[in-house]
């Protein structure tokens, strides 16, 4: 199993665990997670596949106790003062004493500055999506639920981040018999005369605007310009997918049956 995790800009971690730990000391999370005391009295057993240098430099600085086998701290993995058991692995025995999660329980508490609910970080289970504390999210992306949930919790609102849903049938529905009423009542409807646009010589006279701004930059602009655009390009392409996704999973278990 090869966990995956994003803090600022390093990306993975595995075999370079020291100097993932190396980049994160001078993260300004890990810095300021000695203030949060996220974990304070909690006793970490790390097994042997885990990335155990980053693991370290977060439980410390959070207000943990953390050991593994061999280690420097004389915990023994039987030790009745263990509260949680990191592994990544599947296991064959547990202790019903302490709590086993997965390695990115740690990184998401941190990330949220909160001690999160164990019970989605068990060992085999499908671990939620991992989001960086320090991407933006603007209006117009595509923002998973569990995302939005995990903003809602720590006190900012989403409501500019959730898509405008089109209006229900239901909705319309009742809409046609206040229309009936009124007509029952005597009250006198008349047709407006429509006026339209040629949308699409609006757009062509956009787009020529747009190539015409393009020709005018200097070329060190253009290469920036174009990188841009491919990145939003991709960005929507991927919201997309993650959406069709998403309706497709859900639209699966609305049609399940029941019993």
């Amino acid at each position: 199993m090869t966990t995956m995790m994003r803090l600022e800009n390093f990306e993975t971690f595995g075999d370079d665990d020291n100097v993932l730990a190396e980049k994160m000391k001078e993260s300004k999370t890990i810095k300021s997670a000695s203030k949060l005391s996220i974990q304070p009295g909690l006793v970490f057993f790390l097994n042997r596949e885990t990335p155990k240098e980053a693991l370290t430099l977060i439980i410390r600085n959070c207000g943990g106790i953390v050991g593994w086998s061999g280690g420097p701290t004389a915990l023994e993995e039987t030790s009745r003062t263990i509260t949680h058991h990191v592994v990544d692995r599947p296991m064959s025995k547990f202790d019903v004493n302490r709590r086993y999660v997965q390695p990115q329980w740690i990184f998401d508490c941190l990330n949220a500055r909160r001690k999160l609910p164990c019970e989605k970080y068990m060992p085999g289970v499908q671990l939620p999506p991992h989001f960086s504390p320090f991407t933006k999210e603007k209006p117009g992306d595509y923002v998973p639920m569990e995302r939005l949930e995990e903003l809602r919790s720590l006190g900012q609102d989403v409501s500019a981040l959730i898509d405008n849903e089109p209006p229900s049938v239901s909705t319309s529905k009742t809409k046609k018999p206040k229309k009936v009423e009124e007509e029952k009542k005597g009250m006198r409807v008349t047709l407006g005369k429509m006026h339209t646009k040629n949308k699409q010589l609006e757009i062509n006279q956009q787009h020529a605007d747009v190539k015409m701004r393009e020709m005018m930059m200097p070329k060190k602009h253009k290469r920036v310009y174009h990188s841009i655009r491919q990145k939003m390009k991709k960005d929507k392409s991927e919201g997309l997918k993650l959406k069709e996704k998403r309706a497709k999973i859900q639209g699966t278990s609305d049609t399940a049956p029941v019993g």
